[in-house]
């Protein structure tokens, strides 16, 4: 199965406009990820067998946190320059870094190494199926501001990529406190 763990987000109502754009615009390319399951991942596990989901589930039982705040604004590629592959919100957080951190340091005790890539923050919007030209999003949504929320709960996903675009289910849920 695939796997991540991800912090959900509440507050979608300002994103509207940009999945409309996205949908007029990249209908037939993009993969969107669907409004009611918006989360900005910390940990992303690719494929893993139920012994590591096992050791996943109870290193979050273990992750003591206290809730904190997020700021969503202004959209972001990848790659950074050029056609894109994923169009992605930009998430200000001091405490998502030192959350990432925490997580990272309790699953390598359990055997399960650290990410190599630099952690960066972000709420993936929508994946393409080839590269595509974004500028008219990246101008409209440059400077939006989509939520300051505070974020009180973390979640390890189950991820399943369909035809129409990924779909998650909760392994475990636990509340930051």
């Amino acid at each position: 199965m695939r796997g991540f763990i991800a912090v959900p987000l509440q507050s979608l109502d300002k994103m509207s406009p940009l999945f409309e754009q996205i949908t007029r615009e990249h209908e037939k390319t993009a993969k969107s990820v669907s409004p009611d399951q918006i989360h900005i991942t910390l940990r992303f596990f690719g494929n893993i067998d139920d012994t590591n989901a096992s050791k996943i589930s109870q290193v979050m039982e273990r992750i003591n946190f206290q809730p904190f705040r997020v700021r969503a604004e202004s959209v972001g590629q990848f790659p950074s320059r050029g056609l894109a592959n994923v169009l992605y919100i930009k998430v200000y957080s001091p405490e998502i870094y030192l959350l990432e951190k925490t997580i990272s340091k309790a699953l390598s005790l359990e055997g399960i190494p650290e990410e190599k890539k630099p952690f960066v923050p972000h709420i993936t919007i929508s994946r393409f199926r080839k590269p595509e030209d974004l500028k008219n999003i990246m101008v409209r949504f440059g400077n939006e501001k989509f939520t300051d929320e505070i974020c009180n709960r973390l979640i390890f996903f189950k991820s399943e990529l369909t035809s129409g675009g990924p779909h998650y289910d909760i392994i475990k849920e636990i509340q930051l406190k």
